[in-house]
């Protein structure tokens, strides 16, 4: 997928949004892998280059790297548990995301064994 799109049925109209060098609240990165929506409503974007979470009100993205704690690698899989907290599988490991503390727990780094992985219903492949 190149951007993220999103669709308004009230309207009938399509938003893209993408990655723009010079606006610092666009999209990380062009290439998203996954798009999750939250139990409050919120749009979460894995990407190559991090995780985005959009304001829908402004538009803009609020972005979170390897420096905020999430482990390094391309982005594949965004889930939610109960409590609210996010599940986050890169190729390079899996971390666990609270949005209100807005803090990563690592919780398998260096990898997936054999190259394994999250695919988008959860289950590892």
């Amino acid at each position: 997928m190149t951007g993220l799109n999103r669709f308004d049925p009230s309207s009938g109209q399509f938003t893209v949004y993408s990655h723009k060098p010079n606006d610092p609240g666009s999209l990380s990165e062009n290439i998203v892998d996954n798009v999750y929506v939250d139990h409050l409503e919120t749009v979460w974007a894995a990407t190559q280059n991090g995780l985005n979470k959009l304001d829908s009100k402004s538009g803009t993205f609020s972005k979170y790297y390897a420096s905020n704690g999430l482990p390094i690698g391309n982005l594949s899989c965004i889930l939610e548990d109960r409590s609210g907290k996010l599940w986050i599988s890169t190729s390079r490991g899996l971390s666990k995301f609270d949005p209100v503390k807005k803090i990563f727990k690592k919780l398998l780094y260096g990898g997936w064994p054999s190259g394994r992985r999250l695919d988008g219903m959860g289950r590892v492949l």
